[in-house]
């Protein structure tokens, strides 16, 4: 039975913010790596026939465990009770939504006149099964803040599910399946590691007072993040029904790369600060001060990141995708501009589920699902694939609003005070779009190859974020900059270095 006692001498938040953000940085490079391969040895109509089978396994997969493993993270005393209940539940709902999945199939492959899709989604839904056994171990894993076992399960999973099987499969022509196949062995690699690194009953038990409690939480839980996912989804739904499979794969690549922040930076911070701050649920100084780092540290990676983006996405798309996927580059124009939001909300939706808000995170995640879905269906209608993007990208703007509007009220604080953690990210990015805005021009002039203009351009655009940076330390007082300039070795980088070190760290 593991121990769920606290240990005097248990991992820290910045370790566990270290491993994480090594574990996002390892896996997005490695996503880069295997879109750019399965996108030149697949078709957009098999990413299309995933598309639509993931958006009943996501919203499955946030129904079907009924937020067992958020509650067993959240929960102030957790019991060996508690344990066995969230096992049981767990397993007994991933069993459940895998039977429902495989039945509803043949619906799903009529309604998108899709055959194909019907054996995707059956055998996608073993994979809920196969989840059921790591839910609690992961959850343990992350309340003791053991992220250095979380990152090397999650890493390793995706090298094999996806660099061995799914690149080696896609290469022998097996389309579709190979995605399929990929998934499910990420998933079996997953939980055996998280089982190695955690022990946890195999089956467990139902304890009716466990269940209620679990319960209680959990549906508030699942709720929010079935609301979440139908906005998230809500849009490929719309793009699958209504332009078709083949546009939908091509949607789907774009969205991919606008959501890797989110997915990587905001889950890194996510995993780690929401079992950090729901310890500190009743110490609102503390809250404050971890939230207030959350959203300058988001601040100052992804509006950077979308500012690149914005600019440079027609040679992403080329590098990256190849030429037979240059249609999409305005459709990942536009969504560019979302990456900020899309990553930084976020932030107020780690506060609010530490803090037990789970049903008022659930209303606002209700407005932003039915802003999605209206949104892609009238931008679908209007200006196709385009449309359904400046949508999203309202949508998403809202949400972030809505979650921050959220936050200062559960923290007391003055929406004035949460404008001062952004200022950095802004002046920063402020920088690099004046800079690209300038050259970006000169060098398309000049060549015409998308490989030297994306890197010239990465370039000239890490240069302007080091000279923002700087000046954001000295002219806005960064807390965060002000920790990471005295840490780094800037000496070390030569002659610049050595000029950035005494610039930042003078007095």
């Amino acid at each position: 039975m593991p121990n769920t006692n606290e240990k005097s001498k248990s991992p820290t938040i910045a370790n566990g913010l270290k491993w994480m953000y090594l574990s996002s940085v390892a896996q997005v490079g490695l996503r880069i790596f295997v879109l750019a391969v399965l996108a030149r040895l697949l078709l957009p109509s098999d990413f299309g026939l995933l598309g639509i089978a993931l958006i009943f396994t996501s919203c499955a997969e946030r129904l079907g465990q009924v937020g067992v493993g958020p509650a067993l993270v959240q929960k102030n005393l957790l019991t060996d009770a508690d344990i066995r209940t969230g096992t049981a539940l767990s397993l007994l709902s991933g069993i459940l939504i895998a039977i429902a999945l495989t039945v509803i199939a043949p619906f799903v492959g009529t309604f998108f006149d899709a055959p194909r899709v019907v054996g995707v989604l059956q055998i996608l839904a073993f994979g809920f099964i196969i989840d059921g056994f790591g839910v609690v171990s992961d959850s343990l894993l992350q309340r003791q803040l053991r992220f250095r076992a979380v990152m090397f399960s999650e890493n390793l999973s995706y090298v094999v599910g996806n660099v061995c099987v799914g690149t080696c499969l896609a290469w022998l022509g097996y389309g579709v399946w190979s995605l399929v196949f990929s998934n499910l062995a990420m998933k079996i690699v997953r939980v055996v590691l998280l089982r190695r690194a955690q022990t946890a009953p195999w089956v467990g038990s139902l304890d009716s007072a466990s269940t209620k409690a679990l319960l209680n939480t959990g549906v508030g839980f699942s709720l929010g993040r079935i609301l979440s996912f139908l906005a998230l989804q809500g849009d490929n739904f719309v793009v699958g029904r209504l332009l078709g499979v083949d546009v939908l794969g091509m949607y789907t690549r774009a969205y991919q790369l606008m959501t890797l922040p989110a997915t990587y930076l905001g889950q890194a911070l996510e995993r780690v600060l929401f079992p950090a701050m729901a310890k500190k649920q009743n110490d609102k100084s503390k809250l404050i001060e971890i939230f207030y780092w959350n959203i300058e540290l988001v601040t100052l990676i992804a509006l950077p990141v979308s500012v690149g983006m914005f600019f440079l996405s027609e040679e992403i798309i080329a590098v990256l995708f190849g030429s037979k996927w240059v249609s999409v580059a305005p459709t990942l124009t536009i969504l560019s501009l979302g990456v900020f939001f899309r990553t930084g909300y976020k932030c107020s939706d780690t506060l609010a589920r530490s803090c037990g808000a789970v049903y008022q995170h659930a209303l606002r995640q209700a407005v932003y699902c039915s802003l999605v879905i209206g949104g892609a269906i009238v931008g679908s209608l209007l200006s196709g694939l385009e449309g359904v993007a400046v949508a999203v990208v309202i949508s998403v703007a809202v949400n972030y609003a809505l979650m921050t509007l959220l936050s200062a009220k559960l923290l007391q604080l003055p929406l004035k005070k949460l404008v001062k953690p952004h200022l950095p990210g802004i002046w920063v990015s402020l920088c690099i779009a004046v800079a690209l805005a300038v050259f970006l021009p000169i060098l398309r002039t000049f060549s015409t190859n998308s490989v030297v203009v994306l890197g010239l351009g990465s370039c000239i655009a890490g240069t302007a974020l080091l000279l923002g940076l700087l000046v954001a330390w000295g002219d806005f007082k960064s807390p965060l900059l002000s920790v990471l300039v005295r840490r780094i070795p800037l000496e070390r980088l030569g002659w610049l270095g050595f000029l950035c070190s005494k610039v930042a760290r003078a007095d």
